[in-house]
Parts: structure tokens; sequence; C-alpha cells
């Protein structure tokens, strides 16, 4: 009886040990293999502010949406954490990156400071 009680327990526990063996091999395989893609800085240009809106957070930072119209005439929309957008009207300053390994741009919010230098 004993030994049926001990095969029991093992059988059970078993799967749980196996299951965390996976995950602990998934887990360190993704760490591992996992290669972030690197940007580089491209420029910093203005884009004209089509509307701002302000979303409700219970955090103290205060999320907004930017629709906004690039100097290529390609309408954005981009969301933003800092409140100091909202003093910004009618232009923004976008820094522009681009993936090195697929060329494909990214937008970022910046302080108008960086477009007039």
């Amino acid at each position: 009886m004993g030994a049926l009680k001990v095969y029991s327990v093992l059988y059970h526990w078993m799967w749980l040990f196996l299951s965390a063996i996976a995950f602990v091999v998934l887990a360190a395989a993704f760490f591992i293999y996992y290669k972030p893609e690197h940007h580089e800085h491209v420029r910093f240009e203005l884009a004209e502010v089509l509307g701002i809106v302000p979303l409700p957070s219970e955090t103290s930072s205060q999320k907004v949406v930017i629709d906004m119209r690039l100097q290529t005439g390609e309408p954005m929309r981009l969301y933003s954490l800092s409140s100091t957008i909202l003093g910004m009207i009618d232009t923004v300053c976008v820094e522009v990156r681009r993936f090195k390994n697929s060329g494909e741009p990214r937008y970022r919010i910046a302080t108008l400071q960086k477009c007039a230098s």
C-alpha cells in the first residue's frame, strides 16, 4: 500500500515538475535567441497637429492621442504619455527613427527645442 501511494504522489507531481522544466527551457531559449532590432536616428521634423485628445488615466501621467500630418502629407496618429504635449497647439516635433535591418521607420514625439536646432 505504501509503494502505491508513493507512486501516485510522484505521478501527480511529475507533471508539475516536467511543466516547470519545460517553462524554464522555453524562457531561457527566448532570452538567449531574442535579438531586438537596432534603430538609428534619421532626423527631427515638424508636423502639423490636426487634433489632440487627452485620454482618461488613473495614473499620474496624462495619456494623449495626437493626430498629425507629416511634412510629406502623410497623416499619422501617435500616443504620448507626456502631458507637456498639450502645450503644443499647432505643431509638434517628431523624431524619425529607422530600423537598421528592415529600414522600417518609427516615429516618436520630441520637444520643440530639438526641431529648432
